[in-house]
């Protein structure tokens, strides 16, 4: 069996297909253009923060922060370790003995 075609027998076609839609191809068109603006505005707005002074150092100072939420439990974790190494007597090679 092959695959349903859109034009196929299960698919309204001429004047049926039109009404059964609910809305007509200007109905359609006319929410497509709005769609296609709003769209395009977003855009517009986006680029232009990318290029607004102060971008570059509002995005580092994102990349740091988000940095430091990685780097401040990893070294917070080390030392942690490092103490209860030494207070345990245990570790690898550079417990003291």
């Amino acid at each position: 069996m092959s695959p349903a075609r859109a034009d196929g027998p299960d698919r309204p076609q001429g004047k049926a297909a039109a009404a059964g839609d609910g809305a007509g191809p200007a109905a359609r068109d006319e929410g497509g253009r709005a769609a296609l603006a709003e769209a395009l505005e977003r855009e517009a707005r986006r680029r232009a923060a990318a290029d607004a002074p102060g971008a570059f150092w509002r995005d580092l100072s994102v990349t740091g922060g988000l940095g430091w939420l990685v780097a401040a439990p990893t070294l917070a974790a080390a030392a942690l370790g490092r103490l209860l190494d030494l207070r345990l007597g245990q570790g690898g090679p550079s417990a003291p003995e």
